[in-house]
């Protein structure tokens, strides 16, 4: 959509035209700089190093925001391109948080006021201490959490660690494995001292 369409969708308002996506076309470069047309009255200037494409024809620009009797603010397609992947993420996150089977793979990052930091999708998000299960903290270790809370003002999510099957599994194998060994070692020591008994009565 060009800036033309998008104004006039817009009722000539310009609060409503932040956020939105414009295309573009490449008017000129000059050397290391790249003159976009955007539809505005004055052209768009960037480097060549942040546009993805250099042979593209029509590029997509974002609108940061709008100044009172002022031109927009235009947003560059790599800087776009990585605003559009972060609300991607915090969609998906959404998604999770939202569906009944409340479940997201992620790792302990380090410890903070109250609780630790936790990496799930590219967002780090809160872990309470008192909703840690497993009292021994391993950083960079996969676990699996549940989302509480999330706030896309601030974007802040608070998630709670999960009971992972597996290694419950594998902690009480190695608990039984632990008490066979203890048994074997009484026995033997047991078995050690009946000797020595019969030896010293000889």
């Amino acid at each position: 959509m060009s800036f033309v369409q998008l104004f006039q969708q817009s009722n000539t308002s310009c609060n409503h035209l932040r956020g939105n996506v414009i295309q573009c076309s490449i008017e000129h470069k000059r050397g290391n700089m790249v003159f976009l047309k955007t539809g505005l009255k004055n052209a768009t200037v960037c480097f060549k190093s942040e546009i993805e494409t250099q042979n593209a024809s029509m590029l997509c620009v974002g609108i940061e925001s709008v100044e009172f009797l002022g031109e927009p603010k235009v947003v560059l397609p790599k800087i776009l391109h990585k605003i559009s992947r972060r609300k991607l993420t915090w969609t998906s996150l959404t998604k999770v948080w939202r569906n009944s089977q409340n479940r997201i793979r992620g790792f302990i990052l380090n410890s903070v006021n109250g609780g630790y930091a936790v990496a799930i999708a590219g967002h780090i998000a809160f872990l309470p201490r008192s909703l840690r299960i497993d009292k021994k903290i391993f950083h960079s270790q996969w676990r699996m959490f549940s989302i509480l809370n999330m706030n896309p003002k601030i974007r802040n999510i608070v998630v709670k660690e999960l009971v992972n099957k597996t290694n419950r599994a594998r902690t009480f194998s190695e608990i039984r494995f632990g008490e066979r060994i203890q048994k074997f070692k009484s026995k033997s020591m047991i078995n050690t001292h009946k000797k020595q008994i019969k030896s010293m009565y000889r």
